[in-house]
């Protein structure tokens, strides 16, 4: 009995440490896993997911690499060997001032030099740097937001940034040479307050097979428990799917209590070329311009 307590709540529990949503990028270089943070920047997060749900990243490149300092993609995609610019949505608030830091594996929106102008572009940190965090709600005090980490395949992110880099024609550069595409990006977790896709239930065939006496014709609910975790806790992920040996939906222990709850009563200088957001040629007071961008700005 108290064996079967604890897988209930086991399964309870990982639903909730499951709150964060993941999503995993596919690129030409390797994989690696993304933890967005809601919490902390909820329109960054809405904002990313929209691009990620609509296929947008799907073929951009990583554009600007800089050893030591970050890897900077989702703006361009490459055809016949030449950056070209994909079209956004508009631009969204800057959330810098959520209190997380540009510490190396972070990821965070690249923009120009005005504050309030991030769109699809995103970098993740090589380094921890500090320079790039909010000091306050000023032009050039804003800083860069943080809306989640790599929590998986950091060595895929390492080795994207020490790829040989150039320039490019119209001021491009830490250009690889050969830049890694983001072949597609997908959402592991669903959203806090979200529910995964239902599945799909096979059509019937007119012909069920005959029960085992003795043998109910389908699984018994037992009063006042919920039919899967999702009904018992509204608004909260189910766990990933795939998980081997994870049941889809809780069954029914004979002996089991009719619910869980009744059972348990000076700034450094910046290198060139910092993130600056590709959307033109912007850079930070103090570090020289780069046509191609600003301090994690857009190209």
């Amino acid at each position: 009995m108290r064996k079967l307590l604890l897988v209930g709540l086991l399964l309870v529990s990982g639903t909730l440490l499951a709150a964060n949503p993941r999503v995993k990028v596919e690129t030409s270089a390797g994989d690696f896993v993304l933890e967005l943070y809601p919490d902390k920047a909820p329109k960054t997060v809405e904002n990313f997911l929209r691009y990620v749900s609509e296929g947008f990243y799907d073929g951009t490149v990583f554009h600007r690499v800089i050893d030591g300092f970050m890897i900077q993609g989702g703006g361009f995609s490459l055809k016949e060997g030449k950056l070209e610019r994909k079209p956004t949505h508009e631009p969204i608030h800057n959330e810098a001032d959520n209190g997380l830091s540009n510490a190396r594996g972070t990821i965070a929106m690249a923009r120009t030099s005005q504050p309030d102008s991030a769109t699809a572009q995103f970098f993740i940190n090589l380094a921890d740097n500090g320079f790039l965090d909010f000091k306050d709600k000023t032009r050039r005090g804003w800083g860069y937001a943080v809306f989640g980490k790599v929590v998986e395949g950091m060595d895929t992110v390492a080795r994207i940034g020490k790829l040989t880099t150039t320039a490019r024609p119209g001021g491009m550069r830490n250009v690889p040479i050969e830049p890694p595409v983001i072949r597609h990006m997908v959402l592991l977790t669903p959203p806090p307050g979200e529910e995964a896709p239902a599945e799909a239930k096979p059509a019937a065939t007119g012909h069920q097979p005959a029960p085992m006496p003795g043998m109910p014709q389908s699984p018994q609910v037992i009063p006042g428990m919920p039919q899967s975790l999702h009904q018992a806790m509204p608004g909260m992920p189910q766990p990933p799917r795939g998980i081997p040996g994870m049941p889809q939906s809780p069954q029914a222990i004979p002996g089991m209590p009719q619910s869980l709850h009744q059972a348990m009563p000076g700034m450094p200088q910046a290198p060139q070329g910092i993130p600056s957001m590709p959307q033109g040629p912007q850079s930070l007071p103090g570090i020289p311009a780069d046509p191609t961008a600003g301090v994690p700005t857009h190209d």
